[in-house]
């Protein structure tokens, strides 16, 4: 074969390329043939040492049953080994022979060792084969007890499986917490039963007898199996609660409990089909249901209107002490409120509260507004009598009075007024004082109004001197309320200070006296002349106190 090859006008050189390549191939076969090797050896000592453990033949000193048995298993064990072991050397023999067709040999401790193991592999089968024959004798002995034992352990699996149907895993009905206890009382008693039967398995092989059955035993020991995975995966999952529990609850964020429990959900249905059909599953997923479905409910209990009375008043319902003034709320005690199941009860006092938080809010508008509500008194001039302050924008106050008064009785209406009923009542008693102090005191102003104009002219004062005088006494004690409601006009301070109320019940008095002789005296002129009551009292009184004639004339049209 040509090294050279031309094309048209350029001739190549393959030999570098061809060198380099064969340099390749040589490094690539040297690598694998080395892993081989490293394979093999690792094979080959694995294989050796589990020739060691068969080594216990060798020693002809039966000293007990257990020594007999262990004789028996390997025996038997290189009986069965026979077919294996030919594989072994067969694909051992055919590493060594692709080594040599690359060109590598095996080191020469490796070749060393596989005539060793190849010797002691004969020398085991010799005897083995011996010592069968030796203990032929004896297994006909040993058979009878095996018979014994497997008798014996069938009676001992009906007792304990008879147990277990009475007080075992499935009698427990919703309570996870005492299946726990249970499934850590029956699992040393399943797994030593089950390396029991094991056992006696090996010993039935051993003796070629058939007579253990443990149908029934396999069938509890599987659902035991599966039921122990849903048992374990509750035991972490308490772990993680107990974890949260001890979380204040002012601190725990819904969304966070929401992600939570749809995780511990996650986590449950990766457990094999089986094991979600056993009876705890069953119980598992309702509490894992009940966890999610409680969310809605632990967003609702995250209401700022529920107080500490509210909390307790719960818990004492659903029946868990809990002492607010020592303890802080944590996370635990919520979940221990089972708020799917007692959700009636939640709901009930959640409307409580928020009602009574309405109320709360009410009393403190209210308390705000009053408090800070002042009387509107303008100036009012008056050269003779001088009164110089006057009431003003009181339906306005009386029309929120009266709204106050109507929320008032709502409140008292309320089944969830009880935590503020000394107060609602003291606002009643207070609205309703305010509510007759500035009815009476505006009464009192327009009847004052009304007489001050009469008794504001000089003809009032020519012709009725003494009763002018007594009305000016009436306005001097007037002008004194006044510039108290001046100097302090908040209106509940003014309409709850203690003689208030008498006072002005005092001036509407004699202001009604003082009209009722203003009255009379004008009554009589007009039973004098009755065409005066054509006019006016003002106009009467005018002609009445002016003693000049002339001021008459503009009145003779009216009369």
């Amino acid at each position: 074969m040509s090294l050279h090859k031309k094309i048209q006008c350029v001739k190549l050189d393959l030999n570098p390329i061809i060198d380099q390549m064969k340099l390749y191939t040589r490094e690539l076969i040297l690598y694998f043939a080395d892993q081989l090797i490293k394979s093999t050896r690792e094979m080959m000592h694995r294989q050796g040492d589990k020739f060691d453990t068969f080594k216990v033949l060798k020693n002809d000193n039966l000293r007990n049953s257990e020594d007999f048995y262990n004789n028996l298993y390997i025996i038997e064990e290189i009986r069965t080994e026979q077919v294996n072991v030919e594989i072994f050397f067969q694909n051992l023999n055919h590493r060594i022979y692709i080594l040599e067709e690359m060109g590598v040999t095996m080191p020469r401790e490796d070749i060393t060792y596989i005539s060793y193991i190849q010797d002691e592999w004969t020398m085991l089968q010799h005897i083995a084969s011996e010592k069968k024959l030796f203990l032929e004798k004896a297994k006909v002995i040993w058979s009878h007890t095996v018979k014994i034992s497997i008798e014996m352990f069938s009676v001992k699996i009906d007792t304990f499986l008879e147990k277990y149907d009475q007080c075992g895993l499935k009698k427990v009905k919703d309570d996870l917490d005492l299946g726990l206890i249970l499934m850590n009382e029956h699992d040393n008693n399943f797994t030593n039963f089950m390396k029991k039967k094991e056992k006696l398995v090996k010993e039935e092989e051993l003796f070629n007898l058939k007579l253990l059955n443990t149908d029934r035993f396999d069938s509890y020991y599987s659902e035991f199996q599966y039921m122990k995975l849903v048992y374990s995966l509750y035991e972490a999952q308490k772990s993680d609660i107990e974890k949260w529990s001890k979380i204040p609850w002012f601190e725990i964020e819904i969304e966070f409990v929401r992600e939570a429990f749809g995780a511990l959900m996650l986590k449950f249905k990766t457990l094999p089909v089986l094991a979600q059909d056993t009876h705890p599953a069953k119980i598992l997923a309702n509490y894992l249901k009940e966890l999610r479905q409680s969310v809605p409910i632990l967003l609702q209990l995250k209401n700022k209107a529920l107080k500490p009375r509210h909390w307790k008043e719960m818990l004492d319902a659903i029946g868990i002490y809990f002492n607010f003034d020592e303890e802080i709320l944590i996370f635990g005690i919520i979940l221990k409120m089972r708020t799917v199941k007692h959700k009636q009860i939640i709901k009930k006092v959640l409307c409580k509260a928020i009602d009574e938080n309405s109320i709360e809010q009410k009393l403190k508008e209210i308390n705000e507004r009053w408090n800070t509500m002042s009387l509107n008194i303008e100036k009012f001039s008056n050269v003779i009598l001088h009164i110089e302050h006057k009431l003003c924008g009181v339906h306005h106050v009386l029309q929120i009075l009266e709204n106050d008064q109507i929320t008032m009785h709502k409140m008292m209406n309320s089944y969830s007024v009880e935590p503020f009923l000394e107060i609602v009542e003291t606002w009643q008693k207070n609205l309703s004082t305010v509510n007759e102090v500035l009815n009476k005191w505006w009464y009192v102003q327009q009847k004052w109004i009304y007489l001050s104009e009469i008794y504001a002219g000089k003809d009032v004062l020519n012709i009725l001197p003494e009763k002018a005088e007594k009305f000016n006494e009436l306005n001097k004690f007037y002008q004194e309320v006044m510039a108290n409601a001046n100097r302090n006009s908040k209106i509940l301070e003014q309409c709850l200070t203690p003689n208030i109320i008498y006072q002005l019940s005092w001036l509407e008095f004699r202001l009604d006296i003082s009209q009722k002789e203003l009255n009379s005296y004008i009554t009589e002129k007009r039973n004098y002349f009755p065409r005066f009551y054509f006019i006016s009292d003002n106009d009467l009184l005018f002609i009445y106190g002016n003693s000049n004639p002339v001021v008459i004339q503009e009145y003779i049209i009216q009369v």
